[in-house]
């Protein structure tokens, strides 16, 4: 390996690496360029930073004038059906509204780096392959400036410090052994996504997503008033809006202003209407979730819970704690488990789809947990990022290496009534049109409002509850309604928490009865996963301690046999347990005497 050191900045290792090979093998076509880097190098035999950058941009201009490439080249077959030739790229970081970079492409860009990455012969490239080609494309037409890391002094320059993380900020996912380094740098590639969370996994639908400017993604210089990209009017090309995402992180939506709508159609939505996310929030990063899911799926989440017998998944006082489940005398609720039931199944994987991700992976979700608050009873505030466990072998540092909660859907599947509370605070936010003279309130004075009203005999004075009740009157809140959903993220996009997002569930008062879920989407694999990150090996005792407790059978309809259009599923001769329709998947806790049959 060639190694290149920068000892003129403040990257005292540069970690571009490329092979001996490709060296060799390039030596002849940029003759003129490298041989004078040679003579230069240091006694070791490595390039400079600047010889490394002058080889990329030297690559990009080796096309001819009229952007052809030479004519002895064959038709690149990866390319038959891409049509576009002259466009403009917009990076976008990601999770950030506002580009951070602008660059002009080409059919003949494309060629050239899909010829170097001796791929121009297959007629369709994978995923990962895509992904290190338009990585090493996008490394070559962008300044160097451009779309770098935000938060590590130390990291490569430009896109590649962002797209690469490092050793010591990677997440591991079960994928990462399908990734594609990088044609001439050999760093990990970004994913890159539409600004509606749709992965880019072919050239078709990079195509797809070439589009006029929308007048929600922004470019290098933003309008606070109207929003527009003004980089775009100098320009006659199509542009196509891209989020980079480093390897091993999740996506995340990138809105600019509070009301702003994000359409999902790659999603499966419950009934005719699309999935609409719309931002109620930018600090926390909250959305409602129009579409989401019916009120006859709301219905029969509950009517499972209300009818599972079991101690663990049935009806129970709610619990808090990652590694050893305890009852916390601040959260009153009672909840109940539905991990593999059929309706559960379709909302996780809708959640998966809604949030950027385009396959489902169960090791990044946690099982779909139904609550139930009646008269007075609530939940202070709390994260839904959890707390590291110190004698605990799992990682759950997202900033680092380790996963932790990245996303919370939440659920309403009952309708409170309007003075009835219940709704979801978030503890450090105000409402985005809030007047100052609400927002410089301090809690002793929200106490003192809040013992004005009504409200204030159902509470003892003194107590959490009453706390919790007077910070609900006024702080930045979600009320419930059957049908709505909600998002919000518990990390940035760079995995560190995000101390804005602590919320609490606020009283149910009256006759109200508020039914809701909780629907947890992490950033790396849970405990059980083979990869799951880990702060030192666990023996094996404490891996058998992370598997699942109950045995369970999972069941899918794959679509792909007529057969079974309208399969069901029972788990003994005459005991009905769900419909399993072509697409649909459910699960349930075998035990001793069940059987499982072909129709």
């Amino acid at each position: 390996m060639v190694q290149a050191n920068d000892s003129s900045s403040s990257h005292p290792l540069f970690y571009y690496t490329v092979s001996y090979t490709k060296v060799k093998q390039t030596m002849k076509k940029f003759l003129l360029l490298v041989v004078p880097a040679i003579a230069t190098s240091s006694s070791d035999g490595t390039f400079q930073q600047s010889e490394i950058t002058n080889v990329l941009d030297h690559q990009h201009a080796s096309t001819s004038s009229n952007g052809s490439m030479a004519n002895h080249h064959t038709a690149c077959l990866a390319l038959a059906s891409f049509s576009l030739e002259n466009f403009d790229f917009m990076m976008h970081r990601n999770g950030e509204p506002e580009a951070c970079g602008v660059a002009a492409s080409s059919h003949a860009a494309w060629e050239k780096v899909l010829r170097d990455a001796s791929l121009c012969d297959k007629q369709q490239v994978d995923k990962f392959e895509l992904e290190a080609v338009m990585t090493s494309l996008l490394m070559n037409i962008l300044d160097t400036s451009s779309c770098g890391s935000t938060d590590d002094a130390t990291a490569l320059p430009g896109l590649p410090g962002f797209c690469d993380m490092g050793p010591n900020r990677t997440v591991v996912q079960e994928d990462h052994e399908q990734l594609v380094r990088t044609t001439y740098t050999q760093s990990l590639p970004c994913r890159f996504y539409t600004r509606e969370g749709l992965r880019i996994t072919s050239l078709e639908q990079l195509q797809q997503a070439a589009t006029t400017v929308n007048q929600n993604e922004c470019a290098l210089v933003t309008d606070s008033d109207t929003h527009t990209c003004s980089v775009a009017a100098t320009s006659t090309n199509t542009t196509i809006h891209v989020y980079a995402v480093p390897a091993g992180r999740v996506f995340m939506f990138a809105p600019a202003k509070v009301g702003e709508e994000f359409h999902i159609t790659h999603a499966g939505a419950p009934d005719a209407a699309p999935i609409v996310l719309e931002t109620l929030s930018i600090s926390p990063r909250v959305f409602e979730i129009h579409n989401f899911f019916n009120l006859s799926e709301a219905d029969e989440l509950i009517e499972k819970a209300l009818s599972e017998t079991s101690d663990t998944m049935g009806l129970h006082r709610s619990t808090t704690g990652s590694i050893n489940a305890t009852i916390n005398s601040k959260r009153t609720s009672e909840n109940a488990w539905d991990q593999h039931g059929v309706t559960a199944m379709r909302l996780k994987r809708r959640c998966m789809e809604t949030l950027g991700f385009d396959e489902y992976q169960e090791h990044l979700t946690d099982g779909l947990q139904v609550l139930r608050y009646k008269h007075l009873q609530s939940y202070n505030s709390h994260p839904d990022y959890l707390s590291d466990a110190p004698n605990h072998w799992y990682n759950y540092d997202s900033g680092g290496v380790g996963a932790n909660r990245f996303a919370t859907v939440l659920l309403y599947m009952s309708d409170v009534a309007e003075n009835d509370g219940g709704a979801t605070m978030f503890t450090n936010a105000w409402p985005h049109d809030a007047p100052p003279e609400v927002t410089s309130l301090t809690h002793k004075q929200e106490l003192d409002l809040f013992r004005s009203t009504d409200d204030a005999p159902l509470f003892t004075p003194g107590s959490w509850e009453e706390a919790l009740a007077a910070m609900c009157q006024r702080r930045f809140s979600v009320k419930p309604k059957k049908g709505k959903a909600v998002l919000f993220y518990s990390q940035f996009s760079n995995g560190k928490e995000d101390k804005s997002a602590i919320h609490a569930a606020c009283p149910v008062m009256r006759e109200s009865i508020k039914w809701a879920a909780n629907l947890w989407v992490w950033s790396g694999p849970r405990a059980e996963s083979k990869v799951a990150p880990r702060k030192w090996p666990p023996s094996e005792d404490e891996l058998e301690a992370a598997k699942p407790k109950q045995l369970q059978a999972y069941f899918y309809n794959s679509k792909n046999d007529p057969a079974m259009a309208n399969a069901e599923l029972f788990w003994t001769e005459s005991s009905f347990w769900s419909k399993l329709g072509p697409g649909e998947s459910a699960g349930v806790n075998t035990y001793k005497g069940h059987e499982c049959k072909s129709p």
